[in-house]
């Protein structure tokens, strides 16, 4: 279409501000970057701050990468206080007292809340329900003053937490967890082992993964290489790369398999090739043609003859068409960003 530049293939790293959704943000860097093709790797709350991966280009072929991989969070809760909707832009549908607590009951009451649990998603939420997300039958019964839907219960994981005093009736909180978590849930389950209820008055995502906030990017200051672009090695930190030939990338592109040389292949581990769930292919250029996996000669069919030194071959599970420009290396961000978000004493 008019007006679009020639494909960006890669990943970058934005601070999404408050007050705007995951997808006006997506929206908002393709029309900076005049980019056609474009996805993100996970939907942030409007109410939320923080790390938002955007793929462009053939790069969003990976974002899977970035959905199923750990979050980390940062929230304030106000306790006292439930609202429909698990945070601050919410209507108010219950009120409790709030009793004392203190860092070393929110201590003991973290290491009580790490591991599995179930949890019910918010009402207001994008999960569809007969194609829907269920956020807007949410909208539509408070409209009409019904009760909300109630959504499937899921099975989430919390790796690390740290809870902390603000005040009285605020607590900040450090959470990661597994794909599917919703943190105002979170919060909300918080605030009952507290013998109370609650709500997030601030949220904010400072890890996707191995990715940090800080080496995230405003959208006024992004531009197409340089601070907030991020290498595939990132991405996937421990997958093995086969420098290929023209040749083979080709091949690859058509679906065929190529082998697998001591002399192509660069391992970060001592692990076998079985034991890699994903290879990277990267061509003479140094561009990502594919990512695959290894198999060993007897499972190539046809069989195919071996060359001298092959330790095994690549088959193609994910091929990504070249772009027409090289994305650069990713500048770092020395300064750390801070929680800038602040109680709204009026929630």
């Amino acid at each position: 279409m008019n007006g679009y530049l020639p494909p960006l293939n890669g990943l970058v790293l934005l601070d999404k501000p408050k007050g705007i959704s995951s997808h006006a943000t997506l929206m908002a860097a393709k029309r900076r970057l005049k980019q056609e093709k474009a996805g993100h790797g996970g939907t942030l709350d409007l109410l939320a701050s923080g790390l938002l991966p955007v793929f462009f280009g053939s790069w969003t072929k990976l974002s899977s990468y970035c959905l199923n991989d750990t979050k980390q969070y940062r929230a304030i809760v106000r306790l006292g206080i439930q609202t429909d909707s698990g945070d601050a832009e919410g209507q108010v549908i219950k009120t409790l007292p709030v009793p004392q607590f203190d860092n070393k009951k929110l201590a003991l009451l973290a290491d009580a809340m790490i591991g599995k649990m179930e949890q019910t998603p918010p009402s207001f939420s994008a999960i569809k329900v007969n194609g829907v997300p269920n956020y807007k039958h949410a909208a539509q019964a408070r409209r009409n003053k019904t009760q909300m839907r109630e959504l499937p219960p899921r099975w989430v994981d919390i790796k690390k937490l740290h809870m902390q005093v603000l005040d009285a009736r605020h607590i900040e909180i450090s959470v990661t967890t597994s794909k599917g978590a919703y943190v105002r849930a979170f919060g909300e389950q918080i605030a009952e082992r507290l013998k109370t209820c609650g709500h997030l008055v601030a949220l904010r995502r400072v890890a996707v993964g191995g990715l940090k906030i800080s080496e995230a990017v405003k959208i006024k200051d992004l531009k197409a290489s340089g601070t907030g672009w991020i290498e595939i090695e990132r991405l996937l930190p421990d997958a093995p790369c086969l420098n290929i030939s023209h040749e083979e990338q080709d091949m690859l592109t058509k679906g065929r398999c190529i082998p697998i040389t001591r002399e192509n292949l660069v391992s970060k581990t001592e692990d076998n090739l079985a034991s890699c769930a994903t290879i990277l292919a990267l061509s003479p250029e140094g561009e990502l043609v594919a990512l695959g996996k290894a198999l060993d000669h007897q499972q190539v069919q046809p069989v195919k003859e071996v060359p001298q030194g092959a330790l095994g071959w690549l088959q193609p599970t994910r091929v990504l068409v070249p772009g027409q420009l090289q994305i650069c290396a990713a500048d770092r961000v020395s300064d750390t960003r801070i929680f800038t978000e602040k109680t709204d004493a009026q929630h």
